[in-house]
């Protein structure tokens, strides 16, 4: 699951969207915030620690707009299945809804047709973890990084559903490492290192990972 510029605010369809990553917001007390990243955009509020049950929940109005725009993607879209960046956007909107199993079935779609697309396996291996399908998720993810090994969303992604939900904890500590080398003055570096402290402690090991 690349996301700059993902969130479907603009008249549909939309490009796929470099959308990325559902990450962790890790706090200094080692309670971990889940949060969905948009680039050069906010987080929403953080949701429980390692639970994609807890999403926000979404304003009734706010609700209203993205059904509407679904309505009116899929109206668009109608029996064409060629139109990639109408089908990821429809699987994008799905994917803001909550939706996680309708957007599965859209970027599915899109991805029948570009196979290889970053963005959309990442998107779609987070509403599978969202789904507890954390094996498919993991699955998915590492066909990313085998895809392009410089992916840094996956490498997070991978961490967190290693770390949080399959308590994989030496796993974790490898993506959440490969994640930081792609760039370790990301904005969430430090807190990154925090976790990855924590593993290594739960683990007997006693210097602190990068």
């Amino acid at each position: 699951m690349t996301k700059s510029d993902r969130n479907p605010k603009t008249p549909p369809p939309q490009p796929p969207r470099n959308r990325t990553l559902l990450v962790i917001a890790l706090a200094a007390a080692a309670v971990i915030a889940a949060f969905i990243l948009w680039a050069n955009m906010e987080p929403p509020p953080p949701m429980s620690p390692g639970d994609p049950d807890a999403q926000p929940t979404i304003p009734e109005t706010a609700m209203q707009d993205l059904m509407n725009q679904i309505a009116h993607v899929r109206e668009m879209i109608g029996d064409d299945t060629t139109d990639f960046p109408a089908l990821a956007s429809l699987g994008n909107l799905y994917f803001d809804a909550n939706m996680y199993e309708e957007a599965i079935v859209w970027y599915k779609k899109a991805l029948r047709i570009q196979p290889d697309d970053l963005s959309v396996l990442t998107d779609m291996a987070i509403m599978y973890r969202s789904l507890h399908k954390h094996d498919t998720a993991v699955v998915i993810l590492r066909n990313v990084v085998a895809l392009d090994s410089t992916w840094q969303q996956a490498w997070f992604n991978l961490g967190v559903i290693y770390g949080f939900d399959l308590k994989e904890y030496e796993a974790a500590i490898e993506a959440w490492t490969r994640y930081l080398a792609l760039d370790p003055n990301t904005e969430y570096a430090a807190q990154v290192r925090q976790e990855i402290a924590r593993l290594r402690k739960e683990l007997g090991i006693d210097t602190p990972g990068r």
